[in-house]
């Protein structure tokens, strides 16, 4: 016993433990690597979020939007215009009417019954001139908001929305990943530092297995003497 190691070794068990601690520390191996592989992509991502951010004309495609939007209100600013231009010429279309129910001529156009009638009259025309000037300007309001093209101007700063997001996203991203990432290298450290001792307990027993084993069966005998000189204690 005095030419064994001061601690006996278990080399089933020693097998053992560095098989499950080389698999423990083949996967924080792997997770490492998976980990920074992924913040390298999520960088080369932020680099071109960031490249499209800063090249993105974003005032100009709002200055378009508020432009749209104002041309939109002008258009039901003018249709509302029109249709009380239409309901004033149908007004007056009635009054004119009272012209062929009553025998006076022009020269009575003074007359308080066809005053309101003659006057209806001579504002058709002012009427229909501007009319037609509301329906020219709203064809070139319409075909303006046509040309801007709105659908696509919303849907680029949609996207430019969406690079911000991400690009935000992925570096929050990031900064937990590499929380995590210091996490398993930790873990693995530990691991590394207990494969070390095996390794040099594996060595150990290899470099004195005869002097262990020997060992290990005085101490076994040992055991069994003391079991049974307690159990001759007992019956006497």
């Amino acid at each position: 016993l005095d030419s064994a190691p001061t601690e006996l070794i278990d080399i089933v068990h020693i097998h053992k433990d560095i098989k499950e601690n080389e698999k423990k520390l083949l996967g924080y191996e792997k997770n490492i690597a998976d980990k920074k592989d992924d913040n390298e992509k999520n960088k080369n991502k932020i680099l071109k979020a960031n490249d499209f951010i800063k090249v993105f004309d974003k005032e100009n495609l709002f200055l378009i939007k508020d432009s749209h939007a104002t041309k939109v209100k002008q258009l039901d600013a003018l249709m509302v215009e029109l249709q009380h231009s239409d309901t004033k010429m149908g007004q007056a279309k009635k009054q004119t009417e009272l012209l062929k129910e009553v025998p006076c001529g022009s020269e009575f156009a003074h007359c308080k019954f066809i005053c309101g009638a003659y006057e209806a009259k001579e504002e058709i025309p002012l009427i229909k001139i501007s009319m037609n000037s509301g329906v020219q300007n709203m064809k070139t309001l319409q075909k303006e908001i046509d040309e801007v093209g709105i659908d696509e101007v919303e849907k680029e700063l949609h996207r430019f929305d969406e690079f911000r997001v991400l690009a935000r996203d992925l570096e929050s991203k990031i900064s937990t990943e590499v929380l995590l990432i210091e996490n398993l290298v930790s873990k693995k450290s530990i691991v590394e530092h207990e494969l070390k001792d095996l390794r040099e307990k594996k060595k150990l027993y290899e470099d004195n297995k005869e002097v262990i084993e020997n060992s290990m069966g005085i101490v076994n005998q040992i055991k069994i003497k003391d079991q049974q000189l307690k159990d001759h204690i007992v019956e006497l």
